[in-house]
């Protein structure tokens, strides 16, 4: 089974769903049917499905943005870590990604290849 989502969230169920219902609580994203997807009460968030990648990454994606966090979409392959002023960007892939963020390097380089790491300073 899949039921696309749509609203502040988009994406799609997949493998089940639930039927909510709803008392004053904020409506982030809507089932194709019309019934609720996802709900938020100040920061407590309840999604009524199993989602689809697209709908998972928007989940978090909408939850980061909420929280004022920075997001960095990257590549399948790819993990950055933050340790204090440090920054560390992994490579596991197999292709290149250029590293935006960080103000020095300490090492590597900005174009990160394959299977490379790079660490810079965040400040």
């Amino acid at each position: 089974m899949a039921d696309k989502v749509k609203g502040k969230v988009t994406g799609a169920a997949q493998r089940w769903l639930e039927v909510l219902e709803v008392s004053g609580e904020e409506i982030i994203g809507k089932f194709e049917n019309g019934d609720v997807a996802q709900v938020a009460s100040g920061n407590h968030h309840y999604l009524a499905c199993w989602p689809d990648a697209k709908l998972l990454n928007s989940v978090v994606k909408f939850a980061a943005k909420k929280a004022h966090l920075e997001v960095i979409s990257l590549p399948e392959g790819f993990r950055l870590r933050r340790r204090g002023h440090l920054l560390f960007a992994f490579n596991y892939g197999n292709r290149s990604w250029k590293l935006t963020v960080g103000k020095t390097l300490l090492l590597g380089r900005r174009l990160i290849k394959p299977q490379e790491i790079a660490i810079a300073e965040l400040t």
